[in-house]
């Protein structure tokens, strides 16, 4: 998948080899070029495709998911593997939409919530999280 010239690799660690889908692509055969891992599943921070991302320069991003009761394993890998310079916030609109609002359509409004999860993970303020992800995001995405 290819967005303003940057591709976007989906990953979805842990998925079960015996469904006979790849959980990611062979990052090593993936040509030099700004990236974002968008993570589909819940992954265990073991899961080698974090960290070999992160070396690649790879940005991660995180979206309502990680507001889910049963997303422990997720909120680990934001918590503790991807330092904020790297990460990123999204909205999965019109689905997947965090807590308080699941099963509701979701929308952009609601990546503060992905946000403030975030602030809470890495003990951080939600503005010092909003104004890094914001850089982050511009980085990547506005030219010049």
């Amino acid at each position: 998948m290819q967005r303003m010239g940057y591709r976007i690799i989906p990953v979805r660690p842990g998925l079960d080899a015996g469904l006979g889908e790849k959980a990611y692509p062979d990052l090593s055969s993936v040509p030099d070029a700004i990236d974002i891992v968008d993570v589909f599943r819940a992954g265990d921070k073991t899961d080698p495709v974090f960290e070999e991302c992160l070396k690649l320069g790879y940005y991660i991003s995180f979206s309502g998911i990680i507001t889910f009761k049963n997303a422990d394993s997720l909120r680990a890998v934001a918590r503790d593997l991807v330092p904020l310079n790297r990460l990123l916030v999204e909205t999965d609109s019109p689905f997947l939409t965090p807590v308080p609002h699941r099963g509701k359509k979701n929308q952009p409004a609601y990546t503060r919530l992905v946000a403030e999860k975030i602030a809470e993970l890495k003990q951080l303020s939600l503005e010092m999280v909003a104004a890094q992800t914001r850089a982050n995001t511009e980085r990547l995405f506005v030219p010049g």
